[in-house]
């Protein structure tokens, strides 16, 4: 299994309690060639309402997908199941840049976005946008599997 590095992405994290998925499109699109620069701001005005609801923030499986078709990000996306999830797909995807990873949290016991840019053995690099718990760190593998939660969202650049 190889290991892969890319730059650590800008450490952003989200304005708002429940708009993680728009920092890490700010992130991504800061850190990957050709992308414009996006603030998370205009990005969670244009995509709100993909959200659970009006007043939940969390971005649907179905709106992740529709928002990463978005040409101007430029990424390819599919679900993953989270026994599938290994650090041989996550390298796989790492060789075309920053990864998108939409994943169970179990500290906010719920689903959360974050962008993964290196893996190391079981040790995946990645940002978590969180304003509280969040920046750039390393986390085994295992964190972003929960089985019975549902399949990960993995995005990827497309060019």
């Amino acid at each position: 299994m190889p290991d892969i590095m890319w730059t650590a992405p800008p450490d952003i994290r989200q304005d708002y309690h429940d708009n993680c998925w728009a920092a890490v499109l700010e992130a991504f699109c800061a850190a990957a060639p050709g992308r414009p620069k996006v603030k998370q701001g205009p990005i969670t005005e244009q995509f709100s309402k993909l959200c659970v609801s009006k007043t939940d923030g969390t971005m649907t499986r179905q709106g992740l997908f529709t928002m990463f078709k978005d040409v101007r990000f430029g990424l390819k996306s599919m679900e993953v199941a989270p026994e599938a999830f290994t650090p041989l797909l996550l390298s796989q995807k790492l060789g075309y840049g920053h990864v998108i990873l939409g994943f169970w949290e179990k500290r906010i016991h719920g689903w959360h976005v974050g962008l993964a840019y290196g893996i190391k053995g079981n040790d995946v690099s990645y940002l978590n946008p969180d304003f509280k718990w969040g920046g750039l760190g390393k986390t085994p593998i295992d964190t972003f599997r929960t089985p019975g939660k549902g399949n990960l969202v993995v995005a990827w650049r497309a060019w």
